[in-house]
């Protein structure tokens, strides 16, 4: 690994299990299968915790009562949720949810969590990502809001 000033070496830690396909002086690649990459909004530091979905948000009859159903079993637990709203933002960031996988996320809200300057991580998710993150649901994940990833921990 290469820096501005000098040559060095360094020893180099992933945060996932893999295959070093490519390795130069801007980048090194890791084959994984370990990972999950969003391609949309992330806000926030990094967090890790055990899955869970709100899969009340995903019923058009639940989702009016969303704040009943954000309750402490979410504490600690990163949530896959549909839409995120001010309120379940500071609930969630009250009873210490660690982050949210969102599939929805409004301008409003991002405007909203940047003015109040949360730090809990929130990565917007497509639903075939959603889709693939169900299997994992009660198992340990962290979310790397720099990367936009999702790492699937063992």
């Amino acid at each position: 690994v290469r820096t501005d000033e000098e040559a060095s070496s360094l020893i180099v830690i992933s945060p996932v299990a893999g295959t070093i396909c490519l390795c130069n002086n801007r980048e090194i690649v890791i084959q994984t299968e370990d990972a999950l990459v969003s391609s949309g909004v992330a806000l926030g530091t990094e967090a890790q915790g055990k899955l869970t979905i709100l899969e009340e948000s995903f019923d058009t009859n639940g989702s009016k009562t969303l704040l009943y159903y954000l309750d402490s079993r979410a504490k600690g637990k990163i949530v896959i949720i549909q839409t995120i709203m001010r309120d379940i933002l500071v609930k969630g960031a009250s009873i210490g949810v660690s982050g949210f996988l969102v599939v929805n996320l409004s301008n409003d809200t991002i405007a909203y969590y940047q003015e109040k300057t949360f730090k809990l991580p929130i990565l917007e998710i497509d639903v075939g990502l959603m889709d693939q993150l169900k299997e994992w649901k009660d198992k340990n994940i962290l979310i790397d809001t720099k990367s936009k990833a999702i790492i699937l921990q063992k």
